[in-house]
């Protein structure tokens, strides 16, 4: 067996797809902190918004965002962002260097109720609030490469009883269908993304932002 060159195609669209959100994210930020007067949205969503950003160990505000975590997180840790794969990571179909690959990945979103004046309502609203502007940048960007993707839906979490965790999250799943050899053969992803103007109709420009 030959050595392993990299992480598979599946790593390789995960870490793509995170991207897309950590630089829109944080785009967003900045717009918000820009604007010398903001409305009531705007306000709130700056507000919602900075509560994802932490401070690094170089003292820099990022995104609280995960890929592939799998062991519960912390209270203090929240906020987070987490992008795993829904259900198994399988793949029946044909040959590893051919196969046509269909799977659906979850960005997972959580917070938590403070305990200082913020309620369980305020939390769940706020991860209702973050995945409805991740589902908009997951359906307004596209991936280089991709065959075929479409946000399929939004999950939420209904606790059980009032004895639960405070812990609220809700995600948006995303299908993807890509050809496994193209993302064999690359080390990287290119990443592109869609501005659509309404103006009777839609148009469509797409950039490559990588090279």
């Amino acid at each position: 067996m030959k050595l392993i060159a990299g992480r598979s195609s599946l790593y390789a669209l995960k870490v793509a797809i995170a991207k897309i959100i950590l630089d829109e994210l944080t785009d967003q930020r900045n717009q918000l902190e820009a604007l010398a007067t903001k409305t009531a949205f705007q306000a709130y969503y700056l507000s919602v918004l900075e509560k994802y950003f932490v401070e690094d160990e170089d003292g820099d505000e990022v995104l609280n965002l995960f890929v592939d975590r799998y062991n519960k997180p912390d209270i203090a840790e929240l906020p987070l962002i987490n992008l795993v794969v829904e259900g198994d990571e399988n793949n029946d179909n044909g040959t590893i260097q051919h196969t046509n690959t269909e799977i659906n990945f979850e960005v997972e979103v959580y917070d938590v109720a403070s305990g200082e004046g913020e309620s369980d309502e305020d939390a769940s609203d706020k991860v209702e609030f973050m995945t409805g502007i991740i589902r908009n940048i997951l359906e307004t960007s596209t991936l280089s490469g991709i065959q075929h993707k479409r946000v399929m839906r939004r999950k939420f979490n209904y606790r059980p009883s009032e004895e639960s965790s405070n812990v609220t999250y809700s995600s948006v799943i995303l299908f993807v269908k890509y050809i496994e050899d193209v993302f064999i053969k690359s080390d990287h992803v290119k990443v592109s993304t869609n501005y659509t103007k309404f103006r009777g109709r839609f148009s469509l420009k797409t950039d490559n932002l990588e090279v």
